[in-house]
């Protein structure tokens, strides 16, 4: 479980199975899928951010940077830990229309909530993708 702290507000996430349900049921896809997605966005941001150079600057692709597809991770993370908790979380639009602001350059809290996703989904220390022989 962590605490983020999104335009001043506090909000728990929880990466657990239900966390993945209730992203399939609202949103029709997996959690995972998306997180790989917006993982790799990130990966080429990171690309830009060290010096690559001009021509080969349309090579990056930064469409997995999708805000809006954070934004859904991180409500089914806090429906997942309101489970724990007596807090009941609204809708995805209400929960959205609820938040001041969402920075998604925030370092720390974009930090924080690949972490819950590692921990949460990836708990053998690292997928291993390897066949077995």
């Amino acid at each position: 479980m962590k605490e983020l702290n999104i335009g001043g507000q506090v909000v728990r996430i929880r990466a657990n199975p239900l966390a993945s349900i209730y992203y399939k049921q609202e949103f029709k896809r997996t959690i995972l899928s998306d997180f790989m997605t917006f993982a790799k966005g990130l990966v080429n941001l990171e690309q830009l951010n060290t010096g690559i150079d001009i021509e080969n600057i349309q090579n990056i692709d930064l469409s997995g940077l999708d805000d809006v597809v954070l934004l859904q991770m991180v409500w089914a993370m806090n429906k997942a830990d309101s489970a724990f908790t007596s807090a009941p979380t609204p809708s995805y639009e209400s929960w959205v229309a609820s938040l001041e602001s969402f920075d998604i350059t925030d370092a720390e809290m974009l930090q924080d909530i690949m972490t819950e996703i590692k921990n949460g989904f990836f708990r053998g220390g690292g997928a291993k993708f390897a066949p077995k022989r």
